[in-house]
């Protein structure tokens, strides 16, 4: 993120913003022409990521928590083969730490 921050604040320091100026008297064709200029540049420069959401996922859920649940999860199956539950009980609880 932070070289497409860089190449998009070069960017804009490179405009030419008398340009804009220019173009209208109008301040409402001058707002437009540079929000356009703007999130057209923001499109060409930031790098795009997609991020998939399913429904049943909450909002609140971030990795930290996800990372707790997996090794929740790992211990729960291991102990499980072991019998030792002692593991499962150290990631519940990190699970619950993590959620407050």
């Amino acid at each position: 993120m932070d070289q497409s921050g860089a190449a998009l604040r070069d960017a804009l320091d490179d405009t030419d913003r008398d340009m804009f100026r220019r173009s209208s008297d109008d301040i409402n064709v001058f707002t437009e022409a540079v929000v356009g200029f703007i999130s057209k540049l923001a499109d060409d420069t930031v790098q795009k990521m997609i991020i998939r959401t399913f429904p049943n996922h909450k909002p609140w859920v971030d990795k930290t928590i996800r990372d707790a649940l997996r090794s929740c999860a790992t211990a729960y199956n291991v102990g499980l083969a072991s019998g030792d539950m002692d593991s499962y009980k150290a990631a519940s609880y990190n699970v619950q730490k993590a959620l407050k």
